[in-house]
C-alpha cells in the first residue's frame, strides 16, 4: 500500500456532515506509507495511524490501485510522512468546496488559502503527496488544492475501484 490512497466511509457526526455536504459516501482520504501505516490529516493535525484503525472502527476503506514505480511510491510516501504534524483547518474544507464550484472565478484569497501547504485537509494532503510522485489527478479548471474526499471518490469510480461516489 506504499504510495496508495484510500477513501474512507466513516461514521459519526463529522463524517456524516462531510458526506452530506459533498453528496458522497466517503468523508476521508489517507495515504499509505508502509505495510500497516498511513498518514491521516485530522482535526488535531496530520498523524500516523495503522491502516487497520479504520476497519476496526467499522469504517469502510477502499484502496487505490495506481500502477506506481518504486520511485513514485517512495516519493509519495516520503512527502506524506514529512507532512505529519501539519495543521488542519475546517475552513479549508469549506474553501476547497467553494473553489471547486467557482473554478477559475475563485477569489484570490480563497485560491491562496487552498494552495497553502501550511494547513491541509485530508484530500489536500493526499493530492499533494500524489503530485510529489508525479501523479496529477485533477487537471480541470479548479484552483490548486481545491479537492475534497468526494473528488477522490469520483476518481475511484472512474478507475473502477469502487461503484459508490
Amino acid at each position: 500500500m506504499i504510495g496508495q490512497v484510500a477513501i474512507i466511509s466513516g461514521h459519526g457526526w463529522a463524517a456524516r456532515l462531510v458526506q452530506v455536504v459533498t453528496r458522497s459516501a466517503h468523508n476521508h482520504v489517507v495515504i499509505g506509507i508502509g505495510n500497516d501505516i498511513c498518514v491521516s490529516a485530522e482535526p488535531r493535525g496530520a498523524i500516523l495511524r495503522p491502516t487497520s484503525y479504520y476497519p476496526d472502527r467499522g469504517d469502510r476503506i477502499t484502496w487505490s490501485r495506481f500502477n506506481l514505480t518504486p520511485d513514485q511510491a517512495d516519493a509519495i510516501a516520503d512527502w506524506a510522512f514529512d507532512a505529519e504534524g501539519t495543521e488542519y483547518s475546517w475552513i479549508d474544507f469549506v474553501y476547497a468546496g467553494i473553489a471547486s464550484l467557482l473554478k477559475q472565478h475563485t477569489p484570490r484569497f480563497i485560491r491562496e488559502r487552498v494552495a497553502s501547504p501550511d494547513r491541509l485537509i485530508c484530500s489536500q494532503l493526499a493530492d499533494l503527496a500524489l503530485q510529489a510522485g508525479g501523479i496529477h489527478l485533477f487537471a480541470d479548471q479548479r484552483p490548486y488544492g481545491a479537492v475534497t474526499p468526494a473528488d477522490f471518490a469520483q476518481v475511484f469510480i472512474d478507475h473502477g475501484w469502487t461503484d459508490q461516489a
